[in-house]
């Protein structure tokens, strides 16, 4: 799916402190610390809409990054475990994963605000890797945000940086996950 605050940010708000706004009442939503229609309720705050207007219009921006769930079913049909870790409001993520019918594509998902711990908290990778019984050296993990992927090498963990779907497949190709001839 794609990054949903990204999109509505880009509609939305302009200065840094709007985004700074943005961010503090996100992680605390991801963070179970505000319920989802509280952190609508603000955002809506934020740009003159209601709760309500702010969560559909997130809703109506949804996609699924089809070519990522190829990759997800690759690597899990080659024998590799692959989980899901989001800094989300379980109750949207969980939902919207469900209505596109994906919920199921991965091993595990991990939602920051079940955990009531966000990435790029050490506190949070320590979490999912022994809940999944697995050392940081033989875990890789993929994101899409920069001081994610800091601090997962900083534990030891192996990384890559998302861009897009056919920059990934020749990253896991190189780093041996996938075989070149899987290649379209």
């Amino acid at each position: 799916m794609n990054e949903l605050s990204y999109i509505w940010e880009k509609r939305h708000l302009t200065s840094d402190r709007e985004l700074q706004e943005r961010s503090d009442i996100g992680a605390e939503a991801d963070r179970d610390e505000i319920s989802a229609d509280e952190m609508f309720r603000k955002y809506g705050k934020m740009v003159k809409q209601t709760g309500p207007e702010v969560r559909a219009e997130w809703r109506g921006t949804v996609r699924v990054n089809w070519e990522v769930i190829d990759i997800v079913k690759e690597l899990r049909q080659k024998g590799y475990r692959v989980v899901m870790f989001s800094n989300a409001t379980s109750s949207i993520l969980r939902d919207y994963m469900a209505s596109f019918g994906i919920l199921d594509e991965f091993d595990r998902v991990f939602i920051s605000s079940e955990m009531k711990l966000i990435k790029p908290e050490p506190e949070s990778f320590k979490y999912v890797l022994s809940e999944m019984g697995v050392r940081a050296k033989n875990a890789t993990m993929i994101d899409d945000r920069e001081r994610n992927i800091v601090a997962a090498e900083a534990m030891g963990m192996n990384c890559i940086l998302f861009t897009d779907a056919p920059t990934l497949r020749e990253k896991l190709v190189e780093a041996g996950y996938l075989q070149k001839e899987a290649l379209v």
